[in-house]
């Protein structure tokens, strides 16, 4: 616990130093989970091959919320107060209002990275550095302790490997909507023969 709680405060430390350094952090705080949400939506509806794109989507979506659902039985049990609340770090953002561990942030970046990982995503190591910084800013900004991001990242990495074992490519929710057709601007899906 000691070494958990001084890495949060030497990370937090560097709070402060720099305005745009701040200014960023806050930002993926903030915001990054969101658009890590919103690049698959985006694969999926952009890409070519649109069969693989949606099983991936479909599986960080799985993985995203059994992710959270772990965390819901966690919170149930464990009530770690926030650091800030604790008064080792200086806050950069809104106080929240539920208890620390594990960090939701932490396990939606790490539950969208993780499946494309193993999946052998070609932009897989770019969804995992995403997720790394959005575990970074969270304890830069002082919400979290370092240890709520290893949390999260657990609860991921469990979600990961229970939807992995469950949730395989060729089943009728990753084939629905495959079969489409487009008639005079109109999208149709194309009846099975």
């Amino acid at each position: 616990m000691r070494i958990d709680t001084m890495l949060t405060h030497q990370l937090n430390a560097l709070a402060g130093l720099s305005p745009i350094v701040d200014l960023l952090m806050i930002l993926i705080a903030k915001w990054s989970v969101y658009v890590l949400v919103l690049s698959i939506a985006l694969r999926w509806w952009l890409s070519r091959n649109r069969a693989d794109a949606r099983h991936s989507a479909i599986l960080c979506g799985l993985t995203t919320m059994l992710g959270l659902a772990i965390n819901q039985g966690i919170l149930l049990f464990v009530h770690r107060p926030r650091p800030y609340e604790l008064g080792i770090t200086n806050l950069l953002v809104d106080r929240s209002v539920d208890f620390s561990f594990p960090s939701d942030h932490a396990t939606v970046a790490f539950a969208i990275a993780m499946p494309l990982l193993f999946k052998r995503d070609r932009f897989a190591p770019l969804y995992l550095a995403a997720a790394f910084l959005v575990a970074l800013s969270r304890v830069y900004v002082g919400i979290h302790f370092l240890g709520d991001i290893v949390g999260g990242a657990l609860t991921a990495s469990l979600a990961t490997c229970c939807i992995l074992a469950l949730y395989k490519k060729d089943t009728k929710v990753t084939d629905a909507g495959q079969h489409v057709v487009r008639c005079r601007g109109c999208y149709f899906r194309e009846l099975p023969k």
